[in-house]
């Protein structure tokens, strides 16, 4: 049970006022900052702690001045998704209303299960979902679904959220990524993502370069926004033909495709190109994910063929030492 009330049927005094005022009006659901109701994996048997704090919503403020702890019932089999609310309960009576946590029983797969909406009677706000497996006695994963409301903006660390935070108008960040929730003018309502500032959408991918510890194919499919960086040149390859480019700034996880193409054609007569330097060397190469295009550049080899006018010589293209040239290149990553 919260310990402060703020806005059920009852008097507000002005210090409370002025708490409740700014928080209520912002959106109609958040949390004060950043552990306020934070649900973290308890000590007991599936047992789930919300940290302390307060927690805004439905036009109620509540302030919990202790932890609290919750426990979830057990799974018969596989794995079971519970979601945590704090649950209001209206009652015209001073007083005599209430928010506490509680568990809303959910299925087995990773969604929000449904959930009491009656704003003034009796609602529950989403704080985090929580996965029990059969046979475990520890709840095995959180995922966060607290959002922050403050100067006009909402902001959360799940798009599980977006199950829940359903009113036309609403702008949401999560993660880098816009969103917002607009109508067709019917009875379609939708979120529409926008794109953040230097990002760029991908209908799919493939394996990426250096795998960053994701599923970039998954990432791509789902409309997770990619980052794209280019730029020009000019480069003297090393004793064995090698050169590098070093990324403006550095990517956050990997890289999912990098290509130079020749930037002078005068300078080179037009026989030059550029490839990954590879794991030269063997195992994980020389120069490690550089070979690749790592986070932080890309090692490349300059390629040449000799001129062979009369069809004399070889075709091979073969590492230049030494070459001045002009690289022109692109690189995606996320």
């Amino acid at each position: 049970m919260a310990d402060q009330h703020i806005g059920y049927p009852g008097s507000v005094n002005a210090a409370q006022l002025a708490d409740w005022m700014p928080n209520v009006a912002a959106a109609q659901y958040s949390v004060a900052g950043t552990n306020d109701a934070k649900a973290i994996i308890g000590a007991g048997t599936r047992a789930v702690t919300i940290k302390a704090g307060t927690v805004i919503g439905d036009g109620i403020l509540d302030v919990f001045e202790n932890d609290t702890t919750v426990n979830l019932t057990s799974v018969p089999s596989g794995d079971r998704w519970d979601m945590i609310v704090l649950r209001r309960t209206w009652n015209a009576t001073p007083g005599a209303s209430t928010s506490i946590y509680t568990v809303v029983t959910g299925g087995p797969n990773r969604t929000l299960p449904s959930r009491n909406t009656n704003a003034g009677v009796l609602a529950d706000q989403p704080i985090a979902l929580a996965r029990v497996r059969s046979g475990q006695n520890a709840v095995q994963e959180i995922v966060d679904l607290r959002v922050w409301a403050h100067n006009g903006g909402v902001f959360a660390v799940s798009d599980l959220v977006m199950g829940y935070l359903d009113q036309v108008g609403t702008h949401l960040t999560i993660n880098g990524d816009t969103w917002i929730r607009k109508t067709n003018g019917t009875n379609s309502v939708t979120w529409e993502r926008t794109a953040a500032v230097g990002s760029i959408g991908l209908y799919s991918a493939a394996n990426a370069l250096t795998p960053g510890g994701m599923s970039v194919k998954s990432l791509a499919e789902s409309g997770h926004p990619f980052i794209m960086q280019c730029g020009t040149q000019v480069g003297i390859a090393d004793q064995s033909g090698y050169c590098r480019v070093n990324w403006p700034r550095p990517f956050p996880n990997g890289v999912l495709y990098v290509a130079g193409f020749n930037g002078d054609d005068w300078a080179t007569g037009g026989s030059m190109m550029f490839a990954s330097a590879g794991n030269v060397g063997g195992g994980s190469g020389v120069f490690g994910d550089d070979g690749y295009g790592s986070k932080t550049s890309w090692v490349y080899a300059v390629l040449s063929q000799p001129a062979s006018d009369d069809g004399v010589g070889t075709l091979q293209y073969g590492r230049t030492p030494h070459a001045s040239h002009r690289i022109n290149w692109i690189a995606i990553g996320w």
